[in-house]
């Protein structure tokens, strides 16, 4: 995920308006599922199936925190402004955790061919 997409939710925050606030948190979430549906490889080893898991179960949580805090009448920024930077750390985690994955599948892949 971009930074920017990030930002562009903090930006509108100070506005104090629900729907600009819930359509750029929407494009947000909207950009964040693509990524971690389509474009990245699903991984095949247990281990790395569980742990993606787990990122992406922070990742909701954390998703559904930020909506409560968005929605009220009141919104609190410089509690919203928490929880988008610990959502842009979680998916920054699950990318990093792909990014892993990818390199050791793409090692043992490599390592099992070679005994054929």
């Amino acid at each position: 995920m971009e930074t920017t997409d990030f930002k562009k939710v903090k930006d509108v925050l100070p506005q104090k308006n629900t729907l600009t606030i819930l359509t750029e948190y929407n494009a947000l979430l909207s950009k964040i599922a693509e990524k971690l549906v389509y474009e990245m490889e699903q991984p095949t080893q247990l281990s790395e199936i569980m742990n993606v898991i787990k990122t992406q179960k922070k990742i909701c949580e954390i998703a559904e925190n930020l909506y409560e805090c968005l929605q009220r009448d009141e919104v609190d920024v410089d509690k919203a402004n928490g929880q988008i930077d610990a959502l842009e750390s979680a998916c920054r985690e699950h990318e990093e955790q792909f990014d892993r994955c990818n390199r050791e599948c793409g090692e043992e892949r490599s390592e099992g061919g070679r005994g054929l």
